[in-house]
């Protein structure tokens, strides 16, 4: 399986903007990684989780690699999403201010 972006749905209304998450089969946990100064994050992979990765705050540009494949991504807050298949490495670079939103089909295990 590739990794897969998804867009996100957005709605606004008198200025405010409701964005929705949906079909997400199921999920056991979600995290915020909160970064102030840019910088890499990441570059690794994880054995068994998938991971769905998406800006709260800020551009973050994803690399998600395999032994074969690269694939590239620009995450936008409220406008996509990407899946990330268990054993595909992936890497974040942050601009300065984001917030990354990742969730994920398992609970932590080390």
């Amino acid at each position: 399986m590739n990794p897969k972006e998804s867009l996100l749905k957005s709605h606004s209304k008198d200025g405010d903007v409701l964005t929705v998450i949906e079909n997400i089969t199921s999920f056991k946990r979600l995290f915020f990684i909160d970064v102030e100064e840019a910088k890499y994050r990441g570059d690794h992979a994880h054995y068994k989780c998938t991971q769905y990765m998406f800006s709260i705050k800020g551009n973050i540009e994803l690399q998600v690699t395999n032994s074969i494949d690269s694939f590239n991504f620009n995450l936008i807050p409220g406008k996509n999403m990407v899946e990330v298949p268990p054993l595909w490495w992936a890497k974040q670079k942050y601009s300065n201010d984001c917030i990354l939103g990742v969730l994920c089909d398992m609970n932590y295990d080390a």
